[in-house]
């Protein structure tokens, strides 16, 4: 990779033509010599065009394929140098010799004439190798990945937010604590889904999902809409159920990602669930959120209660805290009707000391 960075200015451009030379690629291959030559040949033999693919197939070709022309031209005792050194050498030792037994530069060449200025370039490569390496093992330590065929078993949210991210190898690399989390929730998925394979009471829209749960929290309306059905089959909604309430299912990252994350960028829950219309998908948090049973929940199931009444969301959101509200004042009022005389007046003064905090 140094000699890449090095060779195409740090551009990694595989068509890129020297400054003040013939060279081309990302290699620079001189047409004085027979790398250019043995390139041709590899394309025409390979019946491919030139790409950053091809020429990194025919650097490893021209030193593994012991029965390739480009590997008998450049030397058999090169390409076995090479191989060996990368099994078992260093980066110092590695950028040296493909400097010096495949590429061969021209300073190389006439190092006996000028040594200085071979020095300076191969100093140059080597420092650039011991970067990219260190970066490299940084990244390696701070970063995983999932397999995009994995995200399949994850909310449509989640997916929509993956897909946006770039691929490697049908990887998908993020940060490392993020992409742990998200393989407990794919397997935690596929468990679900083998476990109702399994279940005759889980086939069908009618199935026995346990995640559903048919008691109603409020006593609203679209609440009791949400649950039993918001058509005439009563059929319910796709649930996924995070295992853990920090989830970065509930990252704006994966939501509506307002702050323009990117796919290495760190995140923090900014949701407790989501209720996915176009889909009918519910995803809830973990049971070990205290409140998902008595707030969240019910809150999302009104949304999906609502889905027919053509509100906006922040139109559904002023509904469903007047339901809260309400109820929060119901509550109050029958905790003070079951309060003693005493128990009033201390309530009164503990509430007009909380309120002169308030205003100081």
């Amino acid at each position: 990779m140094a000699n890449i960075d090095k060779e195409t200015d740090s551009t990694y451009d595989y068509q890129m033509e020297q400054y003040n030379g013939k060279g081309y690629g990302l290699f620079q291959l001189d047409p004085g010599g027979d790398h250019v030559n043995q390139y041709n040949m590899f394309l025409k033999r390979n019946n491919t065009e030139d790409s950053m693919e091809s020429q990194l197939d025919y650097f490893l070709e021209s030193i593994y394929d012991i029965k390739s022309p480009a590997l008998t031209s450049n030397g058999e005792g090169n390409a076995r140098d090479l191989r060996k050194l990368f099994s078992s050498g260093n980066v110092e030792d590695i950028t040296k010799a493909i400097t010096e037994k495949w590429e061969r530069p021209d300073d190389y060449l006439k190092r006996e004439e000028n040594p200085t200025a071979y020095e300076k370039n191969l100093t140059d490569r080597i420092g650039r190798a011991k970067k990219l390496s260190s970066d490299t093992l940084e990244i390696d330590e701070s970063f995983d990945f999932i397999s995009a065929q994995d995200i399949r078993y994850l909310p449509t949210n989640v997916k929509r937010g993956l897909s946006n991210f770039k691929q490697t190898n049908g990887k998908i690399y993020l940060p490392k604590a993020e992409a742990d989390d998200l393989k407990i929730e794919i397997a935690a998925e596929k468990m679900s889904e083998d476990a109702l394979k399994n279940d005759p009471q889980g086939r069908g829209f009618h199935g026995g999902d346990p995640e559903y749960d048919p008691r109603v929290v409020t006593g609203d309306p679209t609440e009791i809409k949400g649950r039993q059905g918001i058509d005439e089959y009563g059929t319910r909604p796709t649930i996924y159920r995070a295992t853990n309430p920090e989830s970065p299912l509930f990252f704006d990252k994966y939501v509506n990602n307002p702050k323009n994350l990117g796919q290495f960028d760190t995140d923090i829950p900014a949701i407790r669930g989501a209720y996915m219309g176009n889909t009918d998908e519910l995803l809830l948090s973990s049971t070990k959120d205290k409140s998902m049973k008595t707030t969240t929940e019910p809150h999302e199931y009104m949304h999906r209660g609502l889905k027919d009444k053509n509100l906006t969301t922040d139109e559904e959101h002023e509904y469903i805290d007047e339901v809260f509200n309400n109820i929060e004042m119901e509550n109050f009022n029958k905790q003070l009707e079951r309060m003693t005389p005493e128990q009033r007046i201390t309530a009164k003064k503990y509430l007009e000391s909380q309120r002169d905090k308030l205003n100081n």
